[in-house]
């Protein structure tokens, strides 16, 4: 791997499910209002901004209209830089009962990934990296999402944790355990649902040859939102955009 990909610090952001059902209004996730990364080319969320996504007779259909799954890079100039998967498909189902998840699946197309800095992500995406030419699938699957306090076994959550996600990473056709806690939320009759998690990485875990400049490894980060908006497209807060449809197509371009 080239000496500047070793040297990007990067950062992968998914985007799961806020579920917003017919009658459902949509709620903010009560949660710490601290200002969001800056990340040139991104507006990520904080959780008091997160909004419910439909839930339809127990399961949220995860697509490129309600999900943002993404990376963020360090330029030459050390800026964050945020790049977005455009293809991918994922279900969040819930238990029979409607109290709570029972699994998570989601597949994303590696070679998908996009960004203003096209440099950076064909670097990304090389031989060293996801290897996109050899492994195009990126999946995850959990189905042991659990509530979570603080504790030895979940380790210290942040005001907005309160779950658990345990479930099976498959990268460059490597299935390897992951665990991470996160923030899930129910909402009206579970017709709505939002997920948010931030957490921190091993590539090497993965096979990527990537050397992170933090010891703790990159900082993944999961938002689930309703609408979901284009960081490439967005339009600034105030300017009224509306709601996006929950469908594979029709979405604006992303980043």
């Amino acid at each position: 791997m080239s000496k500047r990909m070793q040297h990007s610090d990067w950062v992968w952001v998914l985007l799961a499910g806020l579920v917003w059902g017919v009658g459902c209004t949509p709620t903010p996730v009560p949660g710490p209002k601290a200002s969001p990364p800056e990340v040139v080319g991104a507006t990520l969320l904080t959780p008091d901004q997160m909004r419910p996504i439909t839930v339809d007779e127990g399961i949220a259909r995860l697509t490129p209209a309600n999900t943002r799954i993404g990376v963020m890079l360090t330029n030459e100039d050390g800026e964050k830089v945020w790049a977005e998967f455009r293809q991918f498909h994922g279900i969040v189902t819930l238990t029979d009962n409607r109290i709570s998840v029972k699994r998570i699946d989601l597949e994303i197309d590696s070679d998908s990934l996009e960004s203003k800095a096209a440099e950076l992500v064909e670097q990304l995406k090389s031989r060293d990296g996801l290897d996109v030419e050899h492994f195009r699938l990126i999946g995850f699957f959990a189905n042991n999402v659990a509530p979570a306090f603080n504790s030895l076994e979940s380790g210290e959550l942040r005001d907005f944790e309160n779950h658990r996600i345990r479930g099976d990473l498959t990268l460059r056709g490597e299935t390897r355990q992951l665990s991470f806690p996160a923030r899930i939320e129910l909402f009206d009759g579970a017709r709505g649902l939002v997920l948010m998690a931030r957490f921190w990485f091993d590539p090497a875990k993965y096979g990527l040859a990537y050397e992170p400049e933090d010891d703790r490894g990159v900082e993944l980060v999961v938002e689930v939102s309703q609408p979901v908006e284009s960081p490439l497209t967005a339009k600034k807060p105030g300017s009224g955009a509306q709601p996006a449809d929950e469908t594979d197509t029709g979405r604006s371009p992303q980043p």
